[in-house]
């Protein structure tokens, strides 16, 4: 039996929305929806007929806060205790309310046993009003994903590595950087760092004395690295 989900990214050249079909460990992108900045998002779907069911929306950029803490190993139940009191914390001494989520990660040479957690924040006032745009589309949103795990189950979905072993996986946006390491198949750090593509068009632009629009043209023409097959 098979199931369809969609993803929704806003970035900053524009919003993309995929819609993928899972069918055992199976999956197939169906559509992919580019909408630029400037256009009306409802009208776009309405142009295109994709209709969007509970949707994940991804969070980057300036979008998402993400943050390394090192805890003690405890079991499950006050493991929770300990990260809902720092999540809390956390919180207090936000100027904006915040909200959050975690994932433990596994625990890293030298730590003594500690775990780390992967924590990602985002402003309430940011999440209602990307929750409230793409509602005003027609698109429902049940989820919110820091773009730095979808990287990291991007990555496992694809299959394409060895049980054991270290990566970095790099996701570079137009204004953002997903950087994600990966050890043993286990999230072990992330970051979202705020320089991206368009930081690199424009050094481009000034050392060859060129325009932006030429610049990037360029860099999608040369710069771009192909898979080996």
């Amino acid at each position: 039996m098979s199931r369809t989900f969609w993803g929704v990214d806003i970035g900053a050249t524009g919003t993309r929305i995929a819609q993928v079909t899972v069918e055992g460990r199976r999956a197939v992108m169906e559509r992919l929806l580019k909408i630029p900045p400037e256009a009306d998002l409802a009208a776009a779907l309405a142009d295109s007929g994709l209709v969007v069911g509970d949707a994940t929306l991804g969070l980057g950029g300036r979008d998402v806060m993400l943050r390394l803490l090192r805890v003690q190993e405890a079991p499950l139940p006050r493991l929770k205790m300990i990260m809902d009191f720092e999540l809390a914390q956390i919180n207090a001494k936000s100027q904006e309310p915040l909200s959050g989520a975690y994932h433990i990660c596994r625990s890293f040479a030298g730590s003594g046993g500690d775990l780390l957690a992967l924590v990602a924040l985002v402003k309430d006032q940011t999440a209602e009003t990307r929750i409230e745009h793409l509602r005003a589309a027609g698109c429902r949103v049940y989820r919110m994903l820091p773009g730095a795990v979808a990287v990291f189950n991007t990555f496992l979905a694809l299959k394409r590595y060895e049980p054991s072993g270290t990566y970095l996986l790099v996701d570079v946006g137009a204004e953002s950087t997903d950087v994600v390491l990966v050890r043993d198949l286990e999230l072990v750090a992330a970051r979202t760092m705020s320089i991206g593509g368009a930081l690199f068009t424009q050094s481009l632009a000034d050392a060859l004395g060129i325009s932006p629009a030429d610049a990037e043209g360029l860099k999608r023409q040369r710069g771009v690295i192909k898979p080996k097959n």
